[in-house]
């Protein structure tokens, strides 16, 4: 009888034991489970984070990616150039080298590959050198001898320039009620935007923007450039307007175009067109996607 007492005990504690060893180890179980999904949701994160970073490095990479493209380009058809002068001289058979330049200028010899100038003269050839980007167009760059990195380092601050200030204008243009005259009695979808002038602004910008080609391809040839592309930045930095720049566009019914445009004193029209985008700053033109658009789009904001 006091044995079985005893053992009864026992087998109580035995079990009491047995469920506490089974409790912790499914505590010890489900308390790795919590870690480990703690560590993967960890992980998660961590490669969220990572795969952002890669698609921004990714974003920044792309323009200078292309902009790398461009520069080889340039650079296999200056190249090219240069290896067929240089054939063309092998073959010309003549006495003296067209290769020197003559006695007196401008000169034109049918056996040279070269056209001898003054450099006096280059200023005074109908050519504009800048992109509407303000970047410097590929044939002006190779006529000037630079080399693939002076392109790319003056193409990175003239665009930067340029943007920065087509943007301080873009903050200064509205549409207005008041359409010009010659507008306003027309039939068709009317706009009339309104820009302010840039005043001392676009003075400071436009040194700026000459002190950075100065900078990178020297005096002489930056000289001979600004000088060739007066008429180009004149019109793009609006250095000589004092008045606000006041633009009005109609799309008649037969879906031909009037623009008129007016600053201060001065102003120009132009109607029956079947496109006026080249009237327009290229900045400036998502104001007009309501007229432009055949479909009549909002006005962006």
């Amino acid at each position: 009888m006091h044995l079985r007492s005893f053992i009864l005990p026992l087998s109580i504690v035995a079990a009491i034991a047995v469920l506490t060893l089974a409790g912790l180890h499914v505590w010890r179980r489900s308390a790795e489970a919590d870690a480990l999904s703690r560590s993967i949701r960890e992980r998660s994160v961590r490669i969220d984070e990572a795969r952002a970073r890669y698609d921004d490095v990714e974003a920044r990479l792309a323009p200078l990616r292309e902009e790398l493209n461009d520069l080889r380009v340039v650079r296999a058809a200056s190249m090219a150039r240069a290896a067929g002068l240089s054939e063309q001289l092998a073959n010309t058979g003549s006495g003296s080298d067209p290769s020197q330049p003559p006695e007196t200028l401008p000169e034109w010899n049918h056996a040279s590959p070269f056209v001898w100038l003054p450099k006096a003269m280059l200023p005074q050839l109908p050519v504009q050198g800048f992109e509407s980007d303000g970047s410097l167009k590929t044939d002006v760059a190779e006529v000037l001898t630079l080399e693939p990195e002076q392109v790319r380092v003056l193409n990175g601050a003239l665009t930067g320039i340029l943007k920065e200030y087509r943007a301080a204008e873009m903050t200064r243009a509205q549409p207005i009620e008041e359409h010009l005259p010659g507008i306003a009695d027309r039939e068709g979808r009317k706009l009339t935007i309104r820009v302010e002038s840039m005043g001392d602004l676009a003075g400071e910008v436009r040194a700026r923007y000459e002190a950075s080609v100065v900078e990178v391809l020297g005096s002489q040839r930056s000289d001979i450039l600004l000088k060739a592309s007066e008429g180009w930045l004149g019109e793009t930095f609006n250095v000589a307007e004092t008045e606000p720049r006041i633009v009005s566009v109609v799309r008649a019914p037969d879906g031909t175009y009037s623009l008129s445009m007016k600053s201060g004193d001065s102003g120009m029209s132009v109607g029956g067109a079947n496109a006026i985008e080249d009237y327009i700053p290229i900045h400036l033109r998502p104001l007009f996607l309501p007229v432009l658009s055949p479909d009549g789009l909002e006005l962006p904001r």
